[in-house]
């Protein structure tokens, strides 16, 4: 078959072929000088990339060295200036710019342990500075004589300054446990325990509260009602309250720093003032106040005007009322074994021989013993009913009180019994 056409020479078809595979083989050859250029290309670029890596690399570094040294310049400056919060932002930014997880070269300079050992100097000198200012800005000043002892505190009217130096001292994560115990020490407790002469005054730059008592020992006569205590405490925790800032969370600085005190603070309420005026009846407990007197101190003066802690009142309020109960209960069990001991001991007649004639000899076997039941007698008994009418009236969860009371009334038997036996124990 002929697949050319006739007017088409076979040597036009070689030529034209021989052309076009010779243009195909200078395209390949360009195509390939091409491609070995752009490989060497990549090369310089992939080497120049990795100069610019390099040089950024220490780029940052020298920046951040360059950081570095500036937070250090203004830590100064603030010193001088006592610039305490400032200092503490300034010593974060330094902490975050040496900490920096995601900087492996700056961990590996020379100077990065110089530089951390400064950053822990700083941090210590920070603490310390504050805690002069602390000192000066709220003063606490105890004096001895020989039978008393005087309180003075101020506390700076520069609100600001307090304001910055308590809110750097709780970031600086700083121990007011000092300030707390000095405070439970020499203010709270004697308060709460004894006669106190209280004075809060301001003049210009400091509120000032005086504070004043007698260290002999406090007899019952001497001894505050817990009105006139609740009172001074009002007025202590007022003075305070100059103190009381609020940090960037809403914390009050003293419900902070006090609220893990809670517990002791109503150990020294209900030991030094509540226990002594507790009522020693059921008659006298249902006319007395003191549980709302003292859920109001707590709930309305404590936490809502005071801000003195900061978790729920309900908790500290159970804890004193389960201290009176407590305390109630068992003064009165004590009490009433005391009585029932006291009628005991005047029903203990001694044992007539008696008959119903008098002519009878005491050898008569007509005779028998009889014992005189005085009035004390039918007094322990109506005292005993007081307590079943007290113990059925206990709640549910009262289950342990009310056994208890029943335990008392068993006590008070078997003490009559064995009394009496032990007595008559001749004739019996």
């Amino acid at each position: 078959m002929d697949f050319i056409p006739g007017v088409v020479s076979n040597e036009e078809v070689l030529h034209e072929g021989s052309i076009l595979q010779n243009d195909m083989k200078r395209v390949r050859e360009n195509l390939s000088n091409e491609v070995k250029n752009m490989h060497s290309a990549n090369d310089q670029i992939s080497r120049i990339v990795e100069d610019l890596e390099e040089t950024q690399a220490a780029l940052r570094v020298s920046l951040k060295l360059v950081k570095i040294d500036a937070l250090i310049h203004k830590m100064k400056l603030c010193n001088e200036s006592k610039r305490y919060k400032d200092i503490h932002h300034h010593l974060i930014s330094l902490e975050n710019l040496l900490e920096d997880p995601e900087d492996k070269i700056i961990r590996r300079l020379d100077c990065i342990k110089s530089l951390k050992h400064r950053l822990t100097v700083e941090h210590c000198n920070l603490k310390f500075n504050l805690e002069n200012e602390f000192n000066r800005l709220v003063q606490m000043k105890e004096k001895s004589f020989p039978k008393t002892r005087a309180i003075t505190c101020l506390i700076s009217k520069n609100i600001q300054e307090v304001i910055d130096c308590i809110h750097s001292l709780i970031e600086c994560e700083f121990n007011f446990e000092a300030f707390i115990q000095f405070a439970l020490t020499n203010i709270f407790s004697p308060v709460t325990s004894r006669a106190v002469s209280l004075d809060i005054k301001e003049n210009d730059r400091d509120y000032i509260m005086s504070l004043s008592y007698s260290t002999e020992p406090v007899t019952d006569e001497l001894r505050p009602t817990y009105p006139t205590v609740f009172q001074n405490i009002q007025e202590i925790l007022k003075f305070f309250f100059h103190m009381n800032v609020v940090d960037s969370e809403g914390n009050y600085f003293l419900a902070t720093t006090l609220n893990d005190e809670k517990s002791n603070i109503a150990n020294l309420l209900f030991e030094n003032c509540l226990k002594y005026c507790i009522p020693k009846t059921f008659e006298e407990k249902s006319k007395s106040t003191i549980k709302d007197d003292v859920r109001q101190l707590i709930a309305e003066k404590l936490f809502a005007e005071l801000h003195l802690f900061n978790s729920d009142e309900s908790e500290l309020i159970e804890e004193i009322f389960k201290k009176i109960d407590n305390h109630f209960h068992h003064q009165f069990t004590h009490n009433v074994q005391a009585s029932a001991n006291d009628l005991l001991k005047r029903d203990l007649h001694d044992i007539i021989l008696i008959s119903d004639d008098a002519t009878f000899t005491t050898s008569t076997p007509l005779t028998f013993p009889r014992a005189m039941i005085s009035k004390s007698t039918l007094e322990l008994i109506k005292l005993l009913e007081r307590i079943l009418h007290q113990a059925k009236e206990c709640e549910k969860s009262e289950e342990e009180k009310k056994k208890s009371l029943i335990d008392t009334i068993k006590c008070v038997l078997e003490n009559y019994s064995f009394s009496i036996q032990l007595h008559h124990s001749q004739l019996l």
